[in-house]
């Protein structure tokens, strides 16, 4: 298989290492904590047995508390003049909480 064919959060083996695919062209070695370039067109074996959703799930818990520690300084931030901006703000903070939702059911 390609790692192009990866989904974000799936682990691999790739020149006799572990990996998790971090981004379109980036992955994790197992103990390590910074991302190496991979080609898409490595030809990688996938780990089988792994729960790839949960874990996905759990990576992207980091990037949810910080929108809603954005959010709410955003909100802390804004006066009642800035009414019809905070609610353009809420409706944007929503739709990357359903992004992010979506993700987490990927």
């Amino acid at each position: 298989m390609k790692f192009s064919q990866l989904q974000i959060g799936q682990r691999f083996r790739y020149r006799d290492r572990t990996y998790t695919k971090s981004g379109p062209l980036q992955a994790i070695a197992a103990g390590s904590s910074s991302a190496e370039m991979i080609m898409r067109a490595a030809m990688i074996e996938v780990v089988e047995g792994d729960d790839t959703s949960e874990k996905v799930a759990s990576s992207l818990q980091p990037l949810r508390d910080a929108l809603g520690d954005y959010h709410r300084i955003v909100q802390q931030c804004s006066g009642t003049e800035a009414a019809p901006l905070r609610e353009q703000l809420d409706h944007a903070y929503r739709r990357l909480i359903g992004e992010l939702e979506r993700l987490e059911r990927a």
